[in-house]
């Protein structure tokens, strides 16, 4: 299994269309619903880091005004998933190697913390659904929207189980923004079943641990990684 917060290698990039259509049997606001499609396709891979969304052709393409399209866009940028550029207009974020390692050292330090809050206060009914949910999440055999779908879900009920809304917001929004900066890269990969177990267990030691080699493990690797030609260097 790739990366537990990224698109699977073997996923192909969703067509910006099939996400609009599939949006139409949501019920939401205009502004939720453009918010979701331009969220799914920077998560996908439909629309790479860097790259510029012009907003009159978002707006066409999901047959609405340009204003939720630019109240979206301020919700994406509160997660980090784009960002408003002078003479630019809006592009989806885009790190350094440097900065994606930075993130990753802080996820390994907010998650290992609430991952032992999980551990202490996870209810039997919580850890039913969790592990009805982590067969998805762990089966290659099952469709990347699926198993993306199953991840967000997973990791949502595992850190609300010991933690207020805004700490699980915080870490979903570094899960996103950590996530489609190395969309279909093999690094960091583990069995969410064997966490999970240790969650079940009452291990909170070990289940942090967990959390934290897996995390700095691939902020070791970012930083290590060969540098990008096409990334601003310090001069």
């Amino acid at each position: 299994m790739a990366n537990d917060d990224q698109v699977p290698a073997d996923a192909a990039p969703e067509a910006l269309g099939d996400l609009v259509s599939a949006s139409k049997r949501r019920y939401q606001t205009s502004e939720e619903r453009a918010a979701d499609v331009i969220r799914r396709a920077i998560l996908a891979g439909t629309f790479a880091p860097g790259e510029r969304l012009p907003q009159t052709e978002l707006a066409e393409a999901m047959d609405i005004s340009r204003i939720p399209i630019r109240s979206a866009l301020r919700t994406l940028e509160s997660e980090g998933l784009v960002r408003f550029l002078p003479h630019r207009g809006v592009v989806v974020s885009s790190l350094t190697a440097g900065e994606r390692g930075e993130l990753y050292e802080l996820r390994a330090v907010i998650e290992s913390h609430a991952i032992r809050r999980s551990v202490a206060r996870a209810t039997p009914a919580a850890l039913h659904e969790l592990r009805d949910i982590v067969d998805r999440v762990d089966d290659s055999a099952a469709p990347a929207d699926v198993r993306l779908e199953a991840r967000s879900r997973f990791y949502q009920l595992l850190y609300g189980a010991g933690n207020g809304v805004r700490v699980v917001d915080t870490i979903m929004r570094l899960r996103a923004e950590a996530g489609h900066q190395l969309l279909g890269a093999r690094i960091g990969e583990y069995a969410h079943a064997e966490l999970l177990e240790l969650v079940a267990s009452g291990d909170a030691d070990g289940a942090a641990g967990f959390i934290e080699d897996h995390l700095r493990k691939v902020a070791q690797e970012l930083a290590a990684a060969p540098p990008d030609p096409s990334e601003p260097t310090s001069g």
